[in-house]
């Protein structure tokens, strides 16, 4: 099963505290998305399994499971969730209609499959986790 890492900018950039809300993500190493909005974002929050490092967020009322997790990615704005690749699909085919955001930086086809408004299938869980020399 292929393993997407997410990234998340929901911590506040004045102190790095969970801010409950998400202002862009960055699918695997090849695909950025920013909010439309300068004063809105959609809300979050995580669900803990026992561990305390699996669970689910919650994106704006809509549950999607993680299987690992981390803090302050790059800077303290960031956290790091990994996906199962078909949970990693659902999410953008929610998100994309919902024109919350749009994509910002992305390897060609993955820029112009969000562009057109296509459907994410399985089979592009290929192009999301691929690292590009």
């Amino acid at each position: 099963m292929t393993i997407i890492h997410v990234d998340l900018c929901c911590n506040n950039p004045d102190n790095g505290v969970f801010d409950f809300s998400v202002d862009a993500l960055k699918v695997g190493s090849n695909m950025d998305l920013e909010i439309h909005f300068l004063h809105w974002a959609p809300r979050l929050r995580y669900l803990w399994n026992d561990d305390r490092r699996s669970g689910r967020i919650v994106f704006a009322r809509k549950h999607f499971p993680f299987l690992q997790h981390k803090q302050w990615v790059g800077n303290w704005c960031w956290d790091r969730i990994w996906m199962r690749g078909p949970v990693v699909i659902d999410l953008l085919n929610w998100l994309r209609p919902k024109g919350w955001f749009d994509v910002s930086e992305a390897e060609d086809r993955l820029f112009n499959w969000w562009k057109g408004g296509y459907a994410w299938k399985n089979s592009d869980i290929r192009l999301l986790a691929k690292e590009f020399d």
